[in-house]
């Protein structure tokens, strides 16, 4: 079954402030969240490509620009000039590659405006909830379920508890365990 759009938004809120701000502090307004939820919305629904098509004025505009995401999330030309430093490639989303910039293929060399928002594949699939590997690495990866438990392990019961000390303390502290 599929998640719910809400679902996913929780998912994406958690997702940006993890691996795009090291702490919810500095998310001061919650433009990249905005952003990047207008760029996930046609992947979850199709319906979302018309509306684009239509805010745009377009009907072959049927992906979010940078254009749209400001016209949408800016109240003033102020305020869009100023947001316009969140799509530079230093700006967070950009430098953690969790959003592209794809210009405008009937433009030669379209402005920053023009360039549409396209989120990382597996951004997506993550924030959808599918699992599996990413494509990058499957000529070289292969995911596999744990057939064998803890209890399986030939190592001391000290070592155990200590493995198990280890992953709670980091699922404690909302930290990714890397072994």
């Amino acid at each position: 079954m599929a998640p719910c759009f809400s679902a996913i938004l929780k998912t994406a809120t958690e997702f940006i402030e993890v691996f795009t701000y090291p702490s919810l502090s500095t998310v001061e307004d919650g433009f990249d969240l905005d952003v990047l939820v207008i760029a996930l919305a046609p992947e979850f629904e199709l319906r979302y490509e018309r509306v684009y098509a239509f805010l745009q004025d377009d009907v072959t505009r049927r992906r979010p620009s940078v254009d749209l995401a400001l016209n949408l999330l800016c109240e003033s030309a102020e305020a869009k000039l100023l947001r316009r430093a969140r799509f530079a490639p230093e700006a967070a989303l950009l430098r953690s590659e969790l959003l592209k910039l794809v210009p405008d293929p009937q433009n030669a060399q379209p402005p920053l405006l023009a360039h549409y928002l396209k989120l990382d594949d597996r951004v997506v699939t993550w924030l959808l909830g599918q699992e599996g590997l990413d494509p990058r690495f499957a000529h070289c990866c292969r995911c596999i379920d744990p057939s064998l438990t803890l209890d399986h392990m030939l190592i001391s019961d000290e070592k155990k508890c200590a493995l198990l000390a280890l992953v709670e303390l980091a699922d404690t502290r909302g930290e990714q365990l890397k072994l």
